[in-house]
């Protein structure tokens, strides 16, 4: 959420209320306008977008004004919590870094009281000829964040426990699809260079049982990457099995420097094929 507030942020508050005040609805699409000129008119409510993923309050297909989009959301959040609108700031993007701008909005939704509780939607809306598109909608709230770049980059962080982060990277190209990139698992303060069973295949390393164990001061950082992408709604085991397949692993200490498995594990890992990467080749590779 901070991100996003630190792009060149406008206040829609003002735009959204002059647009509801006014006669309802929106033009019809006959003159021809510039990007820059529909993004304007959507801005003060007096255009459509087409959406092209679901909203808590709207389906993939659904041709909404950004009030309609922006306070639907708050009514449908409603069911979540006491949620209201407390914020709208917008920016201009470039996805893929074209020269062709798109439109981020994040609407922030928060609940009354001491510990005021948050939601903030980001959505990504592009022009295309006559016609808006809402491309996307992530999210921030609680202990996961979404940070859309300039670029079109989307950054998405979620925390497990203190001592657990996982990070997931995709890519908004300058023709409106998202790309998957990579994911990183991230565990801090192991007491030795050790893969946690749950991140290698079953079948892998027979009876292979090691669970993280942590040391009482630094410790152990690991890094557990993947290119690929774990494709199933809900759990499946052998869908899930044949994407951690996919692991590679990054083992360092407090200062940076790599360091890698003892034995037995050294060995365990090199008879399974599981192979041990140093940060420089890591990032090469990314």
């Amino acid at each position: 959420m901070n991100t996003v507030k630190k792009l060149l942020a406008i206040l829609l508050a003002a735009a959204l209320a002059m647009g509801l005040a006014a006669c309802g609805g929106s033009e019809p699409k006959q003159q021809k306008y510039t990007s820059e000129e529909l993004y304007t008119k959507y801005l003060n409510n007096e255009y459509i977008a087409t959406l092209n993923c679901n909203l808590y309050n709207a389906a993939q297909g659904e041709e909404l004004t950004i009030s309609d989009m922006i306070y639907g959301e708050a009514d449908a959040l409603k069911d979540y919590g006491e949620f209201f609108l407390n914020n709208v700031y917008i920016s201009f993007i470039d996805c893929g870094l074209d020269g062709e701008e798109e439109l981020l909005i994040a609407a922030e939704y928060i609940t009354p009281g001491e510990y005021n509780d948050y939601i903030e939607e980001q959505f990504i809306v592009k022009a295309y000829d006559q016609e808006l598109k809402v491309l996307s909608e992530d999210e921030t709230f609680y202990r996961y964040e979404t940070t859309i770049y300039n670029s079109g980059l989307i950054a998405y962080q979620g925390s497990g426990s203190a001592f657990e982060q996982y990070y997931r990277y995709e890519y908004m190209n300058p023709d409106g699809e998202r790309v998957y990139l990579f994911s990183e698992d991230y565990t801090m303060g192991l007491a030795e260079a050790v893969i946690p069973y749950y991140d290698l295949p079953s079948d892998s390393i027979p009876d292979y049982e090691a669970y993280p164990e942590y040391a009482e001061a630094d410790g152990i950082s690991l890094s557990v990457y993947n290119f690929g992408q774990y494709e199933a709604d809900d759990y499946d085991e052998e869908i899930y099995e044949e994407f951690i397949r996919g692991n590679m692993f990054v083992f360092y200490n407090v200062e940076g420097e790599n360091c890698y498995p003892e034995e037995p594990y050294a060995a365990m890992y090199k008879n399974a094929g599981v192979k041990i990467y140093d940060t420089d080749t890591m990032m090469d590779m990314i």
